[in-house]
């Protein structure tokens, strides 16, 4: 088992060689307790291989810093952010947080290095 950090080379050099996009589509629960429909998911991947996600919001999902579509045809709005899925933003919020820690602390282990630390930078943020 190699460093992740010599595995996330390996993947950056592939993108960058075939100047492919890469995109990050929840298809798993939400805060509701439930999963993103097969039909949207279908949809939102449909749209990014057509080139058909359209423009980004000015903001990006906070902790995260990941970017969401405005719109994807077919897929209600409301959909493509998470935080729309669960009962309250505080209740969001508290579930993101919890998420972001498990992700700091489990990365910790790999920081050990200055490949490792940036791209421990690069995620979540609290």
């Amino acid at each position: 088992m190699l460093h992740p950090t010599q595995y996330a080379d390996v993947l950056q050099e592939k993108v960058a060689q075939s100047g492919a996009e890469v995109w990050l589509v929840n298809t798993g629960w939400n805060g509701a307790g439930e999963r993103l429909s097969l039909k949207d998911t279908r949809q939102i991947v449909n749209a990014i291989l057509e080139g058909e996600t359209g423009a980004m919001r000015e903001e990006t999902l906070p902790i995260f810093g990941l970017a969401i579509p405005q719109e994807i045809a077919g897929v209600d709005v409301n959909t493509l952010d998470p935080r729309n899925g669960w009962a309250s933003p505080a209740e969001w919020q508290e579930a993101a947080e919890k998420l972001a820690q498990l992700f700091i602390n489990n990365f910790k282990q790999y920081s050990n290095n200055e490949a490792g630390a940036r791209i421990a930078q690069a995620g979540p943020q609290l």
